[in-house]
């Protein structure tokens, strides 16, 4: 069995990462094989060069963060690049016209359906042909509503999802006055992995 699962999953959010392999190894446990699906690449963390007098004070403490935070994107980038298979696409429209077949496509977890920044990724609109199966896992709003301006597309978006998940009862009641479906509330997928598992990631 194969599916294909878009979340966040960014080197600058370790949390959206860890989130991603658990439900990556939940699927496999279930003996389904996982790929993330995005539609833009990894950000860069580029140094920004002093621009005036007072920038060039506070240089060397700039530089000093710089030579962190390009440090642990070149480790996030790699970890991602080890345990997780990511297939990328050059923008949403070349989605549309290549998303690859898979036998479901999996919105979530994380805050994927933030109602100020919702995606047509994160809500599968790229899945058009007949017979195609959508759910989502976990997913949050991070919301304590959705606007006016939104309901029609979330209620657009999921009428074609065979199963609707969320992370929390508040996004479960947000559904409520959009879609007549069931939603279901299950856990973040980190706690789908036990923790002697997680260590074995750990690194000295």
């Amino acid at each position: 069995m194969k599916a294909y699962v878009t979340t966040h999953c960014v080197w600058t959010s370790y949390g959206s990462v860890l989130q991603a392999l658990g439900l990556k190894k939940a699927l496999l446990r279930l003996g389904c094989e996982s790929e993330l699906l995005t539609d833009s690449p990894q950000p860069e963390y580029r140094l920004s060069f002093p621009k005036s007098a007072k920038d060039f004070y506070y240089f060397p403490k700039y530089f000093i963060r710089h030579r962190a935070f390009s440090d642990a994107c070149r480790k996030g980038k790699a970890f991602i690049e080890k345990n997780l298979s990511v297939r990328c696409f050059p923008g949403y429209k070349a989605l549309c016209e290549a998303y690859p077949h898979a036998d479901v496509y999996i919105a979530g977890s994380d805050q994927i359906w933030l109602p100020s920044a919702a995606s047509p990724l994160f809500l599968l609109d790229f899945v058009k042909r007949e017979g195609e199966r959508k759910v989502s896992y976990a997913a949050s709003f991070g919301a304590d509503a959705i606007p006016a301006d939104k309901q029609k597309m979330f209620a657009d978006s999921l009428a074609d999802f065979a199963y609707i998940s969320v992370r929390e009862q508040k996004g479960r009641e947000l559904l409520r006055g959009i879609t007549d479906k069931e939603v279901g509330v299950h856990i973040d997928p980190t706690f789908l992995v036990s923790a002697e598992e997680w260590r074995t990631y750990e690194q000295p």
